[in-house]
């Protein structure tokens, strides 16, 4: 054996009955803040995967159930802490643009 992976899964269902957000068939009341992802020592990146998991552990220590992530598509260790620590992420694509050295 060369290489050996272990991975899950994990299914939600979310929808909106009336007026509440549902998550798993139960109103689930939103708290999230904006995240941009930016690291003040290497800007997009994370130094390191612990301090990814710090990151979802600081969020949810001020109180908050999920973050927003602005124009970003974030690393799946974030991802992998979120899930197991219970923080719903709301991912945005990134907007494409070129530098093209002038106004277009």
């Amino acid at each position: 054996m060369l290489d050996t992976v272990k991975s899950y899964t994990a299914l939600r269902t979310v929808n909106i009955q009336r007026d509440s957000f549902m998550l798993n068939g139960h109103p689930y009341y939103l708290r999230l803040v904006i995240d941009q992802g930016y690291w003040p020592e290497s800007l997009m990146t994370a130094s390191d995967a612990d301090a990814l998991q710090r990151d979802v552990e600081l969020v949810k220590a001020m109180g908050f159930n999920g973050v927003r992530k602005h124009q970003k598509i974030e690393d799946s260790r974030f991802l992998y802490w979120a899930d197991i620590l219970g923080l719903l992420v709301w991912e945005e694509m990134p907007s494409a643009y070129g530098f093209m050295g002038k106004a277009v």
